[in-house]
């Protein structure tokens, strides 16, 4: 224990630390000078010398916490609750987008249906995003058809409006068979 503390505080102890292509000697005299052992390089932030501040704890939100958005047409209204439904996948976005010419057809014939919005925005993140705009990309015209038809609908752009929303933020909508409308947007 002795040897190993005073090996720490000899100043040559940074003679056995193994610094890339700055010694001349063989990696034989090497180990010979340092008895067998070499310590690996310096890495991080050697010069710091006041540790980092504390800056308190991490928050942790929730399922059904989440905050008000900071920005955008939903800006001050939290997304959790009834606007976001974790029921949904990519798949069955993707087939609703799909199906928008389809949809805008049957919503045109809807009088007074029951509709839910909801805010799918945290689809549009990382691999699901690709599929999404992909599918969005492809289905622009039928998409434009459907937003039209959502638009000239009362009931259906009051509930869009309900949300600090509008037709520009649909991506996609799905009649169930009981005649009530979900429309995802972001």
């Amino acid at each position: 224990m002795f040897a190993t503390s005073a090996l720490s505080e000899d100043p040559d102890a940074d003679r056995c630390r193994v610094a890339p292509g700055t010694d001349e000697r063989t990696l034989s005299e090497k180990l010979d000078d340092c008895n067998g052992v070499l310590k690996p390089p310096k890495v991080g932030d050697t010069e710091l010398v006041e540790p980092a501040p504390d800056v308190g704890k991490t928050r942790v939100i929730r399922p059904g916490e989440l905050p008000a958005q900071q920005s955008g047409p939903n800006a001050g209204k939290t997304t959790a609750g009834e606007d976001w439904n974790g029921s949904y996948d990519v798949r069955e976005l993707v087939d609703a987008i799909g199906r928008s010419k389809a949809t805008a057809r049957t919503l045109s014939s809807l009088t007074a249906p029951q509709v839910r919005v909801l805010d799918v925005s945290h689809m549009f993140s990382g691999a699901k995003a690709a599929a999404l705009n992909t599918s969005l990309a492809e289905h622009a015209q039928a998409l434009d058809a459907l937003r039209e038809t959502i638009a000239n609908s009362d009931p259906l752009s009051q509930a869009l409006n309900s949300k600090g929303l509008s037709a520009t933020n649909v991506v996609a909508a799905k009649v169930e068979q009981s005649g009530a409308v979900t429309i995802f947007a972001r």
